[in-house]
């Protein structure tokens, strides 16, 4: 999970970053889009994701991609991917991104203590296991 835009930051706003493949031979990718930054993927709200297709096959992290994230005033995002030294590129507009209903603020709000907890005995526990 690699985050993008932290809450509460001043709109517009815009950050880059290079992501890479992450498997040899790899020739598609897909770059899902969370809202949320909860450290597990599955306890964050899933917007949506798009699949680039058609990467020249090679090993793991040669084939790199500048992914940009645009929030607008409006609270649109649009998420842009652009192959480096190639000719791919991909990208997603998501609309309402801030238009969480009540309910699902309050849900937010109650579980995250209950998150914090669950996440710090996953971690534990990951340590104990190495």
């Amino acid at each position: 999970m690699n985050f993008f835009i932290k809450k509460n930051v001043k709109l517009p706003y815009t950050h880059e970053r290079i992501l890479k493949t992450v498997s040899d031979n790899q020739t598609e990718i897909t770059f899902p889009v969370y809202q949320g930054e909860k450290e597990f993927v599955k306890d964050n709200y899933y917007l949506n994701s798009f699949t680039i297709y058609g990467l020249r096959k090679a090993p793991a992290g040669d084939v790199k991609f500048n992914v940009k994230m645009e929030l607008d005033e409006n609270g649109i995002l649009n998420v842009t991917a652009n192959e480096i030294n190639g000719i791919l590129s991909g990208g997603i507009t998501i609309e309402g991104v801030n238009d969480l209903t009540k309910e699902q603020i309050e849900f937010f709000k109650n579980q995250e203590k209950e998150l914090q907890k669950e996440n710090k005995s996953k971690r534990n526990n990951e340590v104990l296991k190495k």
